[in-house]
């Protein structure tokens, strides 16, 4: 199963592969193609905008210089070396008016001559001979600028520049430089444009950037990203929940399978120890047709086992009853002629104890034998049941009163359970002598002690007397061979007793078994009347 698991595993997993790099190569190829679109579009927005940007404070710085009052202060000072503070002050105005962070004033020589924040002032060494109005990109103490600049003309000639400037943010959504998406990176002589990225020329003071590269954020191919490694991983956690249910419904299945084939496995030598048993194991569709199957064959080799075991005690059982008939008419005329001498010298030595003493003995031996005869001839022939219907627990009393009539010593405790009369069909006479060899063979293992005798019925509908006599029991060996032909414990014994009321069970239909073995108890099992 673990092979198989792993198996399917792979395939999951290829399938899955497959399908997420498929997946993953069409839908980066259409964000791809549509952030290279947006990219274009940004572009031309960005060129247009600074192209805007860069028209308006050309515009704007000619309006600053027109300013009439600017316009005297710089003449005042450029010419008659007047003070700078009304031109500064101008200045300030000027830049408050128009919210510009950088406001200045040149002359010809390149010199600073006024700034609203002299900090900030400065100009690009090549824009200084100017002769017409000019604006560019500036970048300044790490921060995008727009600087204009324009001359300040008085008849004919160049008197100095006005400058001004304003950081690019200043302007909130006025411009898409400041927009959030877009990241700027100051560019050194010989680096390479990076993909996705706008570069735009910038001046700076030390002209060590030469351009600024616009990077435009791609928040969608962010979000394929996540949403990327979410299918995978929902692909992979469903990829190992489906291997687990998977692994569950194959261990249920297979189960079964295991367990039929290990059975299978181990059939010959059940079949070589005669222990067959059915498979009490689950399984749903073919399976639970296989197990069906397998253990329909386990009932027919049992029924076959058992019938193997019939006929060769039956075969057992037809040569010694062979060899009783031969003997048993040698034997029966002598053993007559003996009773019948004993019964006659019996009345003739009554005044002579020990004699008669040895004539019962004699009597008592030839009684034994002709039963050890009478035994031999019953299993040599079939047995001629005298059917008719009988009470069991009546049958059973009326063999108690015989008993206790006769002064036996031994008793007989009964117990008649609940749901009687049990009415059952067979030979009255033949029954009474199965019960006597049971009982006899109770009362030696017990010592004439109490036997139990307990008559029922079972869940199955099957009637049955079970003897317990509570004695030395039997051993698991014993147990096995109690009822085999000449079988027996005892020094005296001849092992026709149970193997007698065994066959007298069988003849009735009925089954005969040690149930109890730690304390002797054996159960005979009768089909009820119909």
């Amino acid at each position: 199963m673990f092979r198989a698991v792993a198996g399917l595993l792979a395939i999951l997993a290829m399938i899955s592969a497959v399908m997420f790099y498929g997946i993953d190569g069409f839908v980066s190829q259409q964000f791809s193609r549509l952030h290279n679109e947006r990219v274009a579009i940004q572009n031309s927005q960005i060129h247009q905008l600074i192209q805007d940007e860069l028209t308006t404070y050309e515009a704007l710085a000619q309006l600053v210089v027109a300013d009439s009052d600017l316009r005297q202060s710089a003449q005042y000072h450029f010419y008659l070396d007047g003070e700078a503070v009304p031109l500064r002050a101008d200045l300030n105005r000027i830049a408050k008016a128009f919210r510009l962070e950088w406001l200045a004033v040149w002359d010809t020589s390149g010199r600073l001559v006024a700034a609203g924040n002299e900090a900030l002032a400065r100009m690009p060494k090549d824009k200084r001979t100017a002769l017409k109005t000019w604006a560019s990109l500036a970048w300044i103490d790490e921060k995008l600028w727009v600087i204009s600049s324009t001359p300040i003309i008085v008849g004919d000639d160049i008197t100095g520049w006005v400058q001004l400037g304003r950081q690019t943010s200043t302007r909130g959504n006025a411009t898409i430089l400041s927009d959030e998406r877009l990241t700027l990176h100051p560019v050194q002589a010989g680096r390479p444009q990076p993909p996705s990225s706008i570069r735009i020329p910038v001046w700076s003071p030390g002209n060590d950037i030469q351009a600024l590269d616009i990077v435009v954020a791609d928040p969608a191919r962010e979000v394929l990203a996540h949403t990327k490694r979410l299918i995978a991983l929902t692909l992979l956690a469903s990829a190992v929940l489906l291997a687990i249910a998977i692994a569950i419904y194959l261990h249920r299945v297979l189960t079964p399978v295991r367990q039929l084939t290990a059975a299978v496995g181990h059939l010959p030598e059940q079949i070589k120890t005669d222990q067959l048993n059915l498979l009490k194991i689950g399984g749903h569709g073919e399976v639970r047709q296989l197990v069906n199957a397998f253990n329909d064959m386990i009932r027919h080799l049992s029924r076959l086992r058992q019938l193997e075991a019939e006929m060769h005690a039956q075969e057992k059982l037809s040569a010694v009853g062979r060899v009783a008939m031969r003997v048993a008419h040698d034997l029966n005329n002598p053993m007559t002629v003996i009773k019948n001498t004993a019964h006659l010298l019996k009345p003739g030595f009554a005044n002579q104890p020990e004699l008669l003493a040895e004539i019962d003995l004699i009597l008592h031996y030839c009684t034994r034998c002709s039963s050890t005869i009478d035994n031999l001839l019953r299993f040599g022939k079939p047995a001629k049941l005298k059917i008719e219907t009988i009470e069991l627990g009546a049958c059973m009393l009326a063999y108690q009163e015989r008993r206790q009539h006769l002064n036996y010593e031994t008793k007989i405790n009964l117990i008649l359970q609940p749901g009687g009369p049990y009415f059952t069909r067979g030979d009255r006479y033949q029954l009474e002598q199965m019960v006597d060899n049971i009982l006899d063979n109770a009362f030696e293992a017990n010592g004439n002690q109490i036997v139990e005798v307990v008559i029922g019925a079972d869940p199955d509908g099957r009637y049955f007397i079970r003897f317990t006599d509570y004695g030395k029991g039997f051993t698991d060996d014993e147990a096995k061979r109690a009822f085999e032909l000449f079988f027996t414990t005892k020094p005296t014994g001849t092992g026709l007793g149970l193997s007698n009321a065994g066959a007298i069970a069988q003849a009735h239909g009925g089954d005969i078994r040690v149930t109890d073995a730690a304390n002797g108890g054996i159960t005979v099992w009768l089909k009820p009347s119909p």
